[in-house]
């Protein structure tokens, strides 16, 4: 059985809220999403970024290594 004194005291307290304040905290709203969007792309490129040059560096290091080798291994004999 619905109590109709305190449906009707709860339908006529309304909280209103300044136009330019609900339209500031949209928009302040909007940027934040945006920020953490561009933020967690930009995050996962960077790892795929240094990952690529990581393994560059290693096979270039190796390659020398393997030629540096190479080279003593010629001359010792």
């Amino acid at each position: 059985m619905p109590l109709p004194g305190f449906a009707s005291k709860t339908s006529q307290h309304q909280t209103k809220i300044p136009l330019p304040r609900l339209l500031a905290a949209s928009f302040v709203l909007q940027i934040v999403v945006a920020v953490e969007i561009v933020g967690y792309v930009c995050f996962g490129n960077e790892e795929r970024v240094v990952e690529e040059f990581a393994q560059e560096v290693i096979a270039k290091t190796g390659k020398r290594v393997e030629e540096k080798l190479t080279a003593v291994v010629e001359n010792a004999h």
